[in-house]
């Protein structure tokens, strides 16, 4: 993986926020370049963050948030919707747990999610971890 092209994460996660048409994501986007398939884990995570704003959150806007640098990325996706408690998700909920968390320790990163009810929810990810 050491000679893998760097991919410039800003236009898969504007793509990702395009594909929640029921959403307004607002997108504040530092210049990241992490490996092509790590942009392509992160933006996936994102996209399915938006798609559980769309579909649980109440709210119609999210917040896409993009810190880093060259081969660091930190990407938080909020929204002040109805928020969560993560110890009452019943396990048919696994969504967040495997399709964010298990993608980002497969490429090597990190996801953590903090909600409150009636306050909103954070999803964070990372690379690398």
């Amino acid at each position: 993986a050491g000679n893998e092209p760097s991919a410039d994460l800003g236009p898969r996660l504007k793509r990702a926020a395009a594909d929640s048409a029921n959403l307004t994501v607002r997108l504040r986007l530092a210049p990241v370049m992490v490996p092509s398939a790590v942009a392509d884990q992160l933006a996936a995570c994102v996209g399915e963050a938006l798609r559980n704003v769309e579909r649980h959150a109440g709210t119609g806007q999210a917040d896409v948030v993009v810190t880093g640098g060259a081969g660091w990325a930190i990407v938080t996706v909020s929204d002040q919707g109805h928020g969560f408690d993560p110890e009452v998700i019943p396990p048919a909920r696994r969504g967040i747990r495997e399709s964010i968390s298990g993608r980002m320790l497969a490429a090597g990163g990190r996801a953590a999610v903090a909600s409150t009810p009636g306050a909103g929810t954070t999803v964070t990810v990372s690379w690398p971890a």
